[in-house]
């Protein structure tokens, strides 16, 4: 059986989505995903999901998805908040969920509670590659300030990594400076999701910081022990 799902972007809510693939193919489904090629690196380390590489940008991607759609058994959109998206009546709908991330579940057929098994495939070449490069001294505060929206708050501190795309690298590649991070410091984005995915970190001191103004709907869905600013 195939099924597509549709959720090309953005890094965060590849995230969020993931286990929800895991969720079909584990039942025998071939899952493929359209996602947008800035992101595509996301699935190096996914080996049940076979990704299709779209070009674009988020403001015209989903008629691109939506032609794919009849040559596939089943179809989950999960799309909210595109322009386009056939999903959008139940975007900002409280009534439907309380968030963005509940109504995907929803929208899949999938409880709430698989949001935290996402499964993926360590590279652990990679990963010492990566905190090798850029970790020169222990004590270190590992810092995520900035959303596809630009810089949200500015953290200091004696000794700050902080977070930021590297050619040759993709998010997973960041486990190993995290874990060994005194404290982590992230915003409403893609890496504090990747955060709040792995059950290592939940007793990591770690802090989660709010765009504002963003409503309830907008905030994804914290429970593994973060400190809110």
């Amino acid at each position: 059986m195939n099924l597509l799902l549709l959720q090309p972007g953005r890094l965060g809510d590849i995230l969020i989505c993931l286990p929800i693939a895991k969720y079909y193919s584990d039942k025998g489904y071939q899952v493929y995903w359209p996602v947008l090629e800035q992101y595509s690196n996301t699935f190096n380390n996914i080996d049940y999901v076979t990704p299709i590489k779209l070009d674009g940008d988020v403001f015209d991607v989903m008629s691109k998805c939506y032609s794919l759609s009849d040559e596939y058994e089943k179809v989950i959109d999960l799309s909210l908040g595109f322009p386009d998206s056939k999903v959008n009546k139940h975007h900002n709908d409280l009534e439907f969920a309380s968030n963005f991330v509940e109504a995907k579940y929803k929208l899949a057929g999938v409880s709430l509670d698989e949001r935290w098994s996402l499964s993926y495939n360590r590279n652990s070449e990679k990963e010492d590659t990566l905190f090798d490069s850029i970790v020169s001294e222990e004590g270190y505060t590992l810092v995520h300030d900035e959303a596809s929206c630009g810089r949200l708050c500015s953290i200091e501190d004696t000794n700050v990594i902080r977070v930021a795309p590297i050619d040759g690298f993709n998010i997973f590649d960041w486990y190993k400076v995290a874990i060994n991070a005194n404290k982590i410091y992230c915003v409403d984005s893609s890496f504090c999701n990747f955060i709040e995915s792995i059950s290592d970190f939940k007793d990591k001191e770690k802090y989660y910081i709010p765009a504002k103004p963003i409503g309830d709907w907008g905030k994804t869905t914290l429970k593994n022990n973060w400190n809110i600013i």
